[in-house]
């Protein structure tokens, strides 16, 4: 429903299958296993810049959300439209970035030991994740989401949306 959305929004995914659940047990027990970007709501299909293997990229709404078992948009109400089209760019600067798999297994070392100390320490942005992909781009415009860019996951986004309530707006898709 490309009304409830916007240039620069988060869209949150909560996957199906084996990898989805993997992830969100991982990262917290939160509903997400992925998120994207809104890169632009105009025309028939909003598009997307998200990273996925093998690389980051930029889709139809509809690919991202093909066998998704819910799915939420993220909105910052306080960003202007001059802010979200930054957004945007930085995250489009991404495109064709090779996938972050280092830094998925640095999360998982992470989500063994507890800490942060591997994404702190070994974590990269060259290959970005789904998340970081989010982090840089909002970074362009001085929003820090959730964790630092390096040891983000989606639901340390959520968990970040749901902790602003006073300019963070979840809407369910």
């Amino acid at each position: 429903r490309p009304e409830l959305m916007k240039q620069g929004d988060i869209l949150a995914v909560q996957g199906s299958g084996w990898l989805s659940d993997h992830i969100r047990k991982l990262t917290g027990d939160g509903p997400l296993s992925h998120v994207g970007l809104i890169a632009s709501t105009d025309g028939a299909m909003p598009l997307v810049i998200e990273a996925v293997s093998p690389r980051v990229r930029m889709g139809l709404i509809t690919d991202t959300l093909a066998g998704a078992q819910a799915a939420w948009v993220i909105s910052l109400g306080r960003l202007t439209a001059t802010q979200r089209g930054r957004i945007v760019v930085a995250a489009a600067r991404l495109i064709g970035r090779p996938y972050g798999y280092w830094d998925i297994a640095m999360q998982g070392l992470d989500a063994e030991t507890r800490t942060r100390w591997f994404t702190e320490h070994f974590g990269e942005e060259w290959g970005p994740i789904c998340s970081m992909t989010d982090a840089i781009a909002y970074g362009e415009v001085g929003i820090q989401i959730g964790a630092g860019a390096r040891d983000i996951n989606p639901n340390n986004i959520w968990s970040w949306a749901h902790s602003q309530p006073d300019c963070a707006i979840v809407k369910v898709l």
